[in-house]
């Protein structure tokens, strides 16, 4: 048996579009052959589209590792500390960073406002995925003022400067990993990125899969285009980089697949079904 661990955003599909029949059609043959497919995603399960929860995974790591499940049981759940979530608040609010916290059935927006950030920017094939995602599904972030205390598994967030970048590297809480995604916008000034319990990371979710079906990473074959897929793409036994990833993603990987618009991930999935890996 293998696992095999799927990014969503950049990997199974760019956001506002939908996986490809040809992905779901290798899905259920990898699971036919007693493989099993998990998805791996910086998105809470709330967040997930309903396109892609449609592929009938085996189960998935939501939240970049903050909630595991297998089929419908939960494996693990982890919150930020309620004083590490304020102080991370509070500094994006001192940067002037937009920034979204990511709870379990709603998200909330807040500081800078995004459209005086961004200007007018429509998701483009010229923009990271994950930057994508946040303009794809901004309409349903709720407003911070209707932020009432809900547990947060991460914050992601749009810093305005490299001053403010360089800030948050040297200034965040113990305790926290902050990753950046490279930027793709024509405003070279925006920096995007994520914040999360420096123990909660899509690697340290995918041992705890493993344990589970009593299998090892080198069962384990990863997906991804981003920097929140670093740890996942050297924990497995195969790491593997969409095309449309960044070279330093590429570096991270042991080898690279096409890019998610050209069905890169269904492509190099079906090698497995011919045997050809």
């Amino acid at each position: 048996m293998k696992l095999f661990f799927l990014d969503i955003d950049g990997t199974i599909a760019m956001p506002g579009t939908s996986p490809s029949p040809l992905l779901r059609q290798t899905i259920r043959q990898l699971q036919a052959q007693g493989d099993k497919v998990f998805l791996c995603t910086g998105r809470t399960f709330s967040f997930t589209p309903e396109s892609v929860k449609a592929l009938g995974c085996d189960g998935g790591i939501y939240s970049a590792g903050g909630r595991i499940l297998a089929g419908v049981q939960e494996l693990f759940r982890s919150f930020m500390s309620e004083s590490i979530k304020d102080a991370i608040v509070a500094l994006l609010d001192k940067l002037g960073a937009y920034y979204v916290l990511e709870c379990d059935s709603a998200s909330y927006r807040g500081g800078t406002d995004l459209q005086e950030l961004l200007g007018h920017p429509e998701p483009g094939s010229g923009m990271h995925s994950e930057l994508r995602r946040l303009l794809s599904v901004f309409h349903q972030y709720l407003p911070m003022d209707q932020y009432s205390g809900e547990p947060v598994f991460k914050i992601v967030f749009l810093l305005p400067s490299q001053e403010a970048a360089d800030s948050i590297q040297a200034l965040h809480p113990a305790g926290t990993n902050v990753v950046f995604f490279q930027d793709k916008l024509a405003a070279e000034h925006i920096y995007p990125g994520e914040i999360s319990d420096a123990q909660i990371n899509k690697g340290a979710a995918m041992h705890r899969v493993c344990r589970f079906y009593g299998l090892t990473p080198g069962d384990c074959v990863a997906y991804g285009d981003s920097m929140n897929d670093a740890q996942v793409l050297r924990a497995a036994g195969e790491g593997v980089a969409m095309g449309n990833a960044s070279e330093e993603v590429k570096g991270l990987a042991n080898r690279v697949c096409g890019d998610c618009e050209e069905d890169g991930l269904a492509m190099d999935l079906r090698r497995y079904l011919s045997g050809n890996l």
